[in-house]
């Protein structure tokens, strides 16, 4: 795990009601790091934010970590309701 998974899952678990479910992919490819992040359902609007704002924050900064380690970092939000369907079946 890198210093920006381990960021942003530290940043998100203080505001989450169930840290344990985050979790983070990691995939890398010509254009960078893409991390694509999921969690319990029930904390989608605490990820998010108010007109997504704390998503936006997080990208934003993460980036910058991720500049440090000289990494283009990139996350996307996952719908947690589509991830938890798909993990019930």
């Amino acid at each position: 795990m890198t210093r920006t998974e381990e960021w942003i899952l530290n940043l998100l678990g203080q505001i989450t009601s169930y840290p344990d479910d985050l979790k983070i992919d990691r995939t890398t490819d010509n254009l960078g790091v893409l991390l694509t992040l999921t969690s319990n359902p029930l904390d989608a609007g605490l990820v998010i934010g108010r007109n997504g704002d704390v998503i936006k924050s997080i990208r934003v900064l993460a980036r910058l970590i991720g500049k440090n380690d000289s990494e283009r970092i990139n996350i996307v939000y996952q719908d947690p309701a589509e991830h938890y369907k798909k993990s019930q079946v």
